[in-house]
């Protein structure tokens, strides 16, 4: 009879419970070293969480992905300043707090121009391209 504990399933459980959890400190360190595999599993544990929070201040789905876009485009680059930081989902909580706030003061404007409208939508364009060019393997 096989022992279970050499087959395939016995062998990855083995591995997989030996392996520790990256921390999300542990990977915006990474990030901050311009590690990619680090970035796309930041942006795997925490996009969906930020989606709900960004979609709880924001009616409009679209919005809600350029937020979450800009999030971790802004998390990308400010990565190398707040490598030590000791709450790394609160830091980046704060990134799409700021994000969503700055969406919403941009949408209510008074007296909006057609010409503005058009910027920003080609502004959320070029926010989503460069998230697509530093995580290319999340599509």
């Amino acid at each position: 009879m096989p022992d279970p504990s050499r087959s395939a399933a016995g062998v990855l459980a083995a591995t997989v419970a030996e392996s520790p959890q990256p921390t999300l400190s542990g990977l915006v360190r990474r990030v901050a070293q311009r590690d990619q595999a680090a970035f796309a599993d930041l942006y795997g544990l925490l996009s969906g969480e930020i989606g709900v929070r960004v979609g709880a201040q924001l009616i409009d789905p679209r919005q809600c992905a350029a937020v979450v876009y800009a999030t971790f485009v802004e998390l990308w680059r400010l990565a190398p300043a707040h490598a030590d930081c000791p709450d790394s989902r609160a830091w980046v909580h704060a990134i799409a707090d700021a994000r969503s706030r700055e969406l919403l003061r941009r949408r209510e404007m008074p007296g909006r121009d057609p010409w503005w409208e058009s910027f920003e939508a080609v502004h959320d364009s070029c926010r989503q391209q460069e998230f697509r060019a530093l995580a290319g393997q999340l599509r």
